[in-house]
């Protein structure tokens, strides 16, 4: 089993990749986003995370992202 910063690092270059993709629908919301899907996705990142908890059962992790066109680099 990868562990979270390599599992997340993973997600994050994956959501990258589908950034071109993710603007077409949800620029300006955030989404819940594990292997290359959106899981759910909303105005506001409190009842986002509780809905995705609730669907998941707290199965962490899974990112979570604003969908904009720049992003700082995340270090891991």
């Amino acid at each position: 089993m990868a562990t979270p910063q390599v599992y997340m690092k993973k997600q994050v270059e994956l959501f990258m990749q589908r950034l071109p993709l993710l603007l077409q629908q949800y620029k300006g919301l955030y989404v819940a986003f594990e292997d290359g899907k959106v899981l759910a996705s909303g105005e506001k990142i409190g009842p986002l995370i509780k809905a995705v908890d609730a669907s998941r059962g707290y199965k962490a992790p899974v990112l979570i992202r604003q969908v904009q066109a720049e992003y700082l680099p995340i270090e891991l």
